[in-house]
């Protein structure tokens, strides 16, 4: 069989909440002829993504592999991702509130900020009012863009418009930020509920 490379580098889901890094990882071990390297993501969503990337526009003007890693764990150290929920109720079928819980924040209007810490999905703060979460997300986002040049990812859960809306009004307020938008997929999706909205950024490369 004909061999026109020799390095993989392999970006893979947190390990914290999935085992395919552990399997790219075994995998690698087991394949003769290729260096395979696993890249521990330790986020999900299309925040991996700019992991890829990066990875890819690396690869095609002739970085290294020691290169392109190299940049892939300078990445984590500007990546940021917050989620907001929505609907409560997707936390409690989770196990992650309880059933009171889950009553008395829903009256409250409580919508719960997550974040990844140690390649886990944790609550980050509590905030009353969808609009006050995700300004309180989109105000970190500009301490962040005040620092450095990013590029950033509005997530949404079957909410098209409203990822629209708000990539218009966050690019009037941030005009030097890159942005995309993208979905959740229906692990994580279920996970938050129909409703839920992240926003991720890391920053962009010179």
């Amino acid at each position: 069989m004909k061999k026109d490379h020799e390095t993989i580098i392999s970006i893979h889901l947190s390990s914290g909440i999935s085992g395919t890094f552990a399997g790219a990882v075994q995998a690698g071990e087991m394949t003769e002829g290729v260096d395979v390297r696993a890249f521990d993501s330790e986020l999900s969503c299309y925040l991996q993504g700019f992991y890829v990337i990066r990875a890819a526009k690396m690869a095609k003007e002739g970085a290294t592999p020691d290169e392109i890693m190299a940049e892939l764990n300078e990445m984590k150290k500007t990546m940021r991702a917050y989620f907001m929920v929505d609907d409560l109720a997707h936390l409690q079928r989770g196990g992650r509130l309880s059933g009171a819980q889950a009553l008395i924040g829903g009256l409250l209007q409580v919508k719960p900020i997550l974040h990844f810490h140690d390649k886990v999905i944790v609550p980050f703060e509590k905030i009353r009012t969808r609009k006050k979460a995700m300004k309180r997300i989109a105000d970190m986002l500009a301490e962040d863009a005040g620092k450095m040049p990013l590029e950033a990812a509005i997530i949404h859960a079957n909410r098209p418009e409203e990822a629209e809306a708000w990539k218009e009004e966050l690019s009037e307020l941030l005009p030097d930020v890159e942005f995309t938008i993208s979905h959740f997929g229906p692990v994580i999706g279920t996970h938050l509920g129909e409703g839920s909205m992240g926003l991720g950024w890391v920053k962009r490369k010179a």
